[in-house]
């Protein structure tokens, strides 16, 4: 048997790694990982050092199409996805295709990135597996495989003061970073640390964002990069004591430790999004955002330290609501969900090891 994990970008790894691990575990053999030609130097780089730590053959070529083509005549018998971008130029007659979806923030995406190709798509919660067997898909709940990871992996422990450490994890867009970074000197009180989204580090118009954020923390003592190679924020978690983002995933994976939340509501517009704001509503899941009741809710960066001073001293006034949507929001947290994925793919009729 050959399975590929097929990624668009490195990000998407997490929620592979562990399926690759429960994999190896039944002792699988023929297992496969490709990144788009498309990415940065960089981002081929670590991804080609991450295969090597997983001790997964990698599938490259020279540009994109050949990528593509190379890995349609491979042939391969099971093939992860974590969009659908690709997956047409992929796919064999008989391959077997399974959705991980690398996101779960509050973008239509999820629901837009389907497609017939697809086999089988798992989906972290009873809430998403029935929008989307409602939408004609064959979709099985099996929590989120990124969040196995935290069984596994090691953490970051360096921060030795005495200072609440908060962690600060804007997405791309709509994105808060731009309008928070004039008030981080402000908040000398934290250590602040900031993940940011892959594309501020390799896509040109994000990139200068990243590196106005630079030009203003390079002599802040209280407010901290994280790197590139950084790239799975769940090793953070552990260490911080709150989490502030925007529209993000992460909002929703923090959960699992049950730490304050702070939503920043408000975000830099688009040109083309202050012309056509119903584009950006579009975009945008507001049902599902609405459905946040677990966070504190800033509409203004002034508001921010403020509200980042509350949730800390109040640490546990929305415990029970965090709780509440962490069973709504990520199914089964017990650490077996990439052990779900495979025994569901069993279930469809593809042999894969022993049965977990």
């Amino acid at each position: 048997m050959k399975i590929l994990f097929e990624h668009q970008h490195l990000y998407y790894l997490p929620q592979f790694e562990p399926i690759i691990q429960e994999l190896q575990r039944r002792e699988v053999d023929g297992i496969y990982g490709s990144l788009s030609e498309s990415v940065p130097e960089l981002e081929k780089k670590l991804f080609k050092k991450e295969m090597e730590r997983l001790s997964v053959e990698l599938v490259g070529a020279n540009f994109e199409p050949q990528r593509r083509r190379i890995i349609k005549d491979m042939n391969f018998d099971l093939i992860f996805v974590g969009n659908k971008t690709s997956l047409a130029a992929i796919k064999a007659k008989d391959s077997f295709s399974v959705m991980i979806y690398h996101g779960i923030g509050l973008k239509q995406s999820y629901y837009t990135d389907l497609t017939n190709d697809l086999d089988l798509v798992c989906v972290e919660s009873p809430v998403r597996d029935a929008q989307i067997q409602d939408m004609g898909f064959n979709s099985v709940e099996t929590g989120l495989t990124k969040l196995d990871l935290l069984e596994t992996m090691d953490f970051d422990n360096q921060d030795q003061t005495s200072r609440p450490s908060v962690l600060y994890a804007p997405t791309f867009f709509p994105s808060s970073l731009q309008r928070s970074i004039p008030f981080l000197k402000k908040m000398a009180t934290y250590k602040i640390q900031i993940k940011l989204h892959h594309f501020f580090w390799t896509e040109p118009k994000y990139v200068i964002i990243r590196q106005e954020l630079e030009d203003v923390i390079k002599n802040l003592d209280h407010v901290f990069l994280c790197p590139f190679e950084d790239y799975n924020i769940l090793k953070h978690f552990p260490s911080s004591d709150l989490l502030v983002s925007d529209f993000s995933s992460t909002l929703f994976e923090f959960l699992m430790v049950n730490k304050p939340i702070v939503q920043a509501t408000y975000f830099s517009r688009r040109f083309k999004y202050r012309l056509f704001p119903h584009l950006l509503e579009k975009r945008m899941d507001r049902k599902r955002e609405m459905m946040i009741d677990f966070a504190l809710k800033c509409d203004t960066p002034e508001k921010l330290y403020n509200l980042i001073g509350l949730g800390l001293s109040n640490h546990d006034d929305l415990s029970n609501q965090r709780l509440n949507a962490c069973k709504q929001f990520l199914g089964e947290v017990d650490g077996n969900a990439s052990q779900r994925v495979i025994n569901a793919i069993i279930e469809s009729g593809i042999p894969i090891g022993h049965r977990g």
